[in-house]
């Protein structure tokens, strides 16, 4: 049974009630494929979706990302545009959990990786992610197929159509894959307060989550607190084991004597 190792490092946290971040994947991933660029497109393609490829030889270029409309194309409300390209991930991902990531699409979509459905959305402007191992190739090259409703229920509620003064849809923000090793940190929240009255001690929370695609999983995580200089306040390391297709559900609350407190000026 192979161990993992998962790493914790927390640098030069200022205190104040509480603390949150919402991390982004991109800045912290270094294993990462962007799709962002030239992508194939079609208005109004109504055919079979899981076996397009000599089809969109004849499709216009579109950019991504970026709104059809700014680029010329119109889909009528209720029909679906649809973008197609290829690529290649390296063979030494084999061995790692794959994910898609899109920072913002509009809106109601379905993804599609060598004729398989990998997800499917209908969260106009929210970023999201789908697993994607089990559709890759490895060692070809994979088609990727994503296709979009035009005004669904989603965008009439939100208005944004009337916000924007014409019509929206497409991959708005960035698209990338990434992959993460097969046990890995799938959430962390980190909070603190303060322990008395004077506001001179405090806590430091942390929840965080462990997910695992392993048959059984034997890890350790490692914490480390360092301040400004880099030196390190506290270390911890704790050993967990589970089961595959679980969430490990790691919690750490840590008092923290006389910590820099953070102040607006």
């Amino acid at each position: 049974m192979k161990k993992s190792t998962l790493f914790l490092l927390l640098t030069a946290f200022s205190f104040s009630s509480i603390f949150g971040q919402n991390m982004e994947p991109s800045a912290y991933i270094s294993e990462q494929i962007s799709l962002n660029g030239t992508w194939k497109f079609s208005e109004n393609y109504t055919k079979n979706l899981g076996k397009l490829h000599d089809e969109t030889l004849n499709w216009a270029d579109i950019t991504v990302p970026g709104e059809w409309t700014m680029q010329g194309f119109t889909v009528k409300n209720g029909e679906k545009g649809t973008y197609y390209r290829t690529f290649n991930v390296p063979i030494e991902w084999a061995d790692k959990e794959i994910f898609i990531r899109c920072d913002a699409i509009f809106s109601e979509a379905e993804f599609m990786i060598n004729g398989e459905t990998v997800g499917k959305t209908n969260m106009p402007m929210v970023a999201f992610d789908f697993p994607i191992s089990h559709a890759l190739n490895y060692w070809k090259e994979n088609r990727i197929t994503i296709s979009i409703q035009s005004e669904t229920l989603s965008d009439t509620l939100m208005s944004a159509q009337q916000y924007a003064a014409h019509q929206m849809g497409g991959i708005l923000r960035k698209i990338y894959i990434y992959a993460l090793p097969k046990t890995y940190l799938s959430d962390i929240a980190i909070t603190t307060t303060f322990a008395d009255e004077n506001y001179q001690d405090a806590y430091l929370s942390i929840a965080s989550s462990v997910r695992s695609s392993s048959k059984k999983i034997d890890a350790d995580i490692n914490l480390e607190l360092r301040d400004n200089n880099d030196s390190i306040v506290l270390s911890s390391q704790e050993n967990i084991v589970f089961k595959t297709n679980e969430v490990f559900l790691f919690n750490k609350h840590i008092f923290i004597k006389s910590p820099h407190k953070w102040t607006a000026e």
